[in-house]
């Protein structure tokens, strides 16, 4: 018996398993992909939104406690707002530039975030970062 256990095991260390034809394979991976980034995504739009939420309640909490007038409150509201937005804008087109086909829109986006938020540190990582697509495009 142990001649015949030997040959069928040695038949069989012949052959492996078919997979996935390669298109249903590259079809799989194409899809986890888009929705992992997509829920990286939803996921920093959730923390900046609770992040904004967070500082101003801590700010409308000391407001009552001192006297910043709600002038400034505002004035605070406006930069945590705009922080948040420069911040998912340079996310999604961090997203883009890594995606082919996507570089044009991301260079765009990049663009407008170096001319609207120069005075926030996104438009720098913006300005360095189309500098680098531009290098790599070329």
């Amino acid at each position: 018996m142990g001649n015949y256990e030997e040959k069928v095991e040695s038949m069989l260390k012949r052959y492996r398993p078919v997979g996935p034809p390669a298109a249903f394979k590259e079809q799989i991976f194409k899809t986890k992909h888009k929705i992992l980034w997509r829920s990286k995504l939803r996921i920093a739009a959730a923390i900046m939104l609770v992040l904004s939420i967070g500082v101003t309640w801590q700010m409308l909490q000391r407001s009552s406690r001192s006297d910043i007038d709600s002038a400034k409150l505002i004035q605070i509201e406006r930069l945590i707002s705009r922080a948040g937005k420069s911040a998912q804008l340079l996310s999604v087109a961090d997203v883009l530039a890594k995606h082919t086909g996507g570089q044009h829109r991301a260079k765009e986006i990049y663009e407008e975030l170096i001319h609207s938020y120069t005075d926030l540190d996104e438009g720098m990582k913006a300005k360095s970062r189309l500098e680098f697509l531009s290098e790599r495009s070329n």
